[in-house]
């Protein structure tokens, strides 16, 4: 080790590594600083580059082998989604000993072998603020609300997490609760598979749709998959992947005697059966709150069955069984942003398609259509009121769209952390029911899409940890008398209480 010592003096012991590439390594430590995993989970984030056995304990690896290992390492502790930094400390270790296991913050194996470089690595893990229980306000287009949440990222100490959240959303001009959510997530790691995770979601929610289409809704059921998280080394795009099957118990409740009959027809009690998969990539970078680039793509796909009874019908009221009816739908979702001028401007486009393939023969059950309206969806314009209508009632479409162009600017003399930006917007959008290919493509041809709602406007957003306001001024440029605009200002609010 004398030679190897003199040269350290000169160089980094990583750079001494890097010279060393005709020799072989054997790990003698590795060690964690930060984070909260049981054991079971240490040893199988480290099961491929610490000997196992102790007839391994000179296990020869290579320097890329090694490199590759902790990169994977640093890959499974990301995954997690609890760290905001990671960084990797590989240097030679003098001190190596013969082989020993220190439970808790590190695991120390060592080897003496001749010929071997041993090399320890420290992980360094700065974790992200965990606020386990919390309240939160809003203010939204549609009213206001209060919820109560309980977030645990990590509630089995294997990167497990769980989520409940219950939301109450009051309509002050009606005065009366309008929105009502029940909602758990919990998200557990397969064995030897931290990328891989179990995800079951159930559901209950109550909506009161009758400003927009004359009812209420009562639905509940719950979500059984499998969900993949893949962060690529070299740009940190996320790669999520999620699979899964749901049912849902939903019924249309308390229609009016002038609703729709569209409406009507799906009343009463329906129970849906689905396979879903969704694939997403985020590859977007923040500064603070604010995007400041990247992409974000997501594809959807949902292949589902329903036995659509209503209470209208005459084979609901003899209690007859009722044959499950086919669609298949999916949903593509793109968004980029680009800053430019040191980041003073930044560029926002957010595009969203969806269409459904009925198979039921126009009998596709009212909430699995698309909707437009609303400040998440179309500035401009009411909530769920754009697009489609059977006499007073919006009903929605089987194929949809919309594009919405931002303009985002920092305040003059405003350092680039400031959660201040003021903005501009155009949304433009439509649903539709297309019979064929032929006919959407007819109608993209002849330029009526075109004639679609479309809004602009300005505005200004704050966003911190504990706050987001978005005020905004819109001015709808369509005149379509199926819609219902909202020229004027619009207020978006959200508080956060710890």
């Amino acid at each position: 080790m004398s030679a190897l010592n003199s040269a350290l003096t000169e160089e980094s012991k990583y750079q001494v590594l890097n010279s060393q590439l005709t020799r072989p390594l054997t790990i003698s430590k590795l060690e964690f600083v930060g984070g909260d995993f049981n054991d079971k989970y240490y040893e199988n984030l480290v099961k491929n580059i610490l000997p196992q056995e102790a007839a391994d304990k000179n296990a020869v690896l290579s320097l890329r082998a090694v490199n590759d290992e902790l990169l994977s390492i640093e890959n499974s502790l990301s995954n997690t989604g609890l760290f905001s930094k990671i960084s990797i400390d590989l240097d030679v270790d003098e001190s190596a000993v013969s082989p020993t296991l220190i439970k808790g913050e590190s695991s120390t194996f060592s080897s003496s072998g001749s010929g071997l470089i041993p090399v320890k690595a420290k992980f360094n893990l700065t974790q992200l603020p965990l606020f386990r229980y919390s309240s939160y306000s809003s203010i939204l287009d549609d009213g206001s609300s209060v919820g109560f949440r309980y977030s645990n990222p990590n509630f089995l100490r294997n990167s497990s997490s769980l989520l409940l959240d219950t939301n109450f959303h009051y309509d002050i001009l009606s005065n009366r609760l309008n929105h009502k959510l029940l909602n758990l997530n919990i998200l557990l790691p397969l064995p030897s598979q931290s990328k891989t995770k179990v995800i079951f979601n159930p559901t209950l929610a109550t909506i009161d749709a009758t400003k927009w289409a004359s009812h209420e809704q009562v639905a509940a059921g719950a979500l059984l998959g499998l969900q993949q998280t893949n962060v690529c080394p070299c740009s940190k795009a996320v790669t999520v992947l999620t699979a899964g099957v749901s049912f849902t118990d939903r019924k249309l409740t308390s229609i009016a005697d002038s609703a729709s009959d569209l409406i009507k027809a799906s009343s009463g009690d329906d129970l849906k059966f689905a396979g879903q998969f969704n694939v997403k990539v985020d590859s977007r970078i923040y500064q603070d709150k604010f995007v400041k680039s990247g992409t974000l793509v997501s594809l959807t796909n949902e292949y589902a069955a329903f036995n659509g009874v209503s209470a209208f019908a005459e084979a609901s009221k003899a209690k007859k069984n009722v044959p499950f009816l086919n669609f298949a739908k999916t949903v593509f979702d793109f968004s980029t942003t680009s800053s430019f001028l040191s980041d003073i401007f930044t560029t926002q486009l957010q595009f969203q398609a969806g269409h459904i393939v009925d198979f039921s023969k126009g009998k596709l059950h009212l909430t699995d259509k698309f909707f437009l309206g609303g400040d998440s969806t179309l500035k401009g314009f009411q909530l769920n009121s754009v697009g489609l209508k059977d006499g007073k009632d919006f009903v929605g479409g089987t194929s949809v769209w919309r594009l919405n162009l931002g303009l985002f600017s920092r305040l003059p003399n405003v350092p680039a952390s400031s959660p201040l930006r003021i903005y501009s917007f155009f949304n433009v959008g439509d649903n539709y029911n297309f019979k064929s290919a032929a006919e959407a493509s007819d109608l993209i041809l002849s330029g009526a899409v075109l004639n679609s709602a479309s809004a602009v406007g300005t505005g200004i957003v704050y966003k911190a940890n504990n706050a987001v306001l978005d005020l905004s001024y819109n001015v709808p440029l369509s005149v379509r008398g199926q819609d219902s605009a909202k020229p004027g200002f619009s207020l978006n609010a959200s508080l956060n209480f710890f």
